[in-house]
């Protein structure tokens, strides 16, 4: 008697795992069918619900001889434009307040390891922090009292990300 009845648990069992499955499937093939006909309506297709209607970005019939008049139609006027696109020379310094490289300029300090490997920094006696680039590697080691001549370059591009960017192009070692 206790076999029969193991054996009717385990049939019961079973029947639960395969309905179970049976609805797990319908709901995620409801779910998938949701979200096509979601995408439908982004991209488009019709959609019932008016305060998710999307219209279409540009008129089909479009041809863009008169750019102008075309492309007015196109752009929605409460709709942010894309940002205005960038001339290429605009990279190369002409000495424009925007160039924020410094003239020559003296530094003096103990050189310290950055917190990124192979960064140096130091930590000037006026209490600025500079991170170092260039200079003679014999003398731009970390734990060096040193003389720095150069120029702050905030245009440097680095991944040290550590203190005000610093050109070196003569450093000394102090006495």
């Amino acid at each position: 008697m206790d076999t029969q009845l193991k054996h009717q648990q385990d049939m019961y069992w079973r029947v639960i795992q395969r309905l179970l499955a049976v609805v797990a499937s319908v709901a995620l093939l409801g779910f998938a069918t949701a979200c096509d006909e979601a995408d439908e309506g982004i991209e488009g297709g019709e959609d019932t619900d008016s305060t998710t209607s999307v219209e279409e970005p540009c008129p089909e019939d479009a041809d863009f001889e008169n750019e102008d008049e075309d492309m007015a139609e196109c752009v929605d006027p409460d709709e942010p434009t894309a940002p205005p696109s960038i001339d290429p020379s605009d990279g190369i310094s002409d000495g424009d307040s925007d160039d924020k490289s410094t003239g020559a300029t003296t530094i003096s300090g103990t050189i310290e390891a950055g917190v990124e490997h192979g960064c140096l920094v130091m930590t000037a006696e006026d209490g600025v922090v500079y991170g170092l680039f260039g200079g003679d590697e014999a003398v731009m080691q970390a734990g060096n009292d040193v003389t720095l001549h150069g120029e702050v370059d905030e245009n440097v591009m680095s991944f040290c990300q550590q203190g005000t960017p610093f050109v070196v192009s003569q450093a000394t070692l102090n006495d």
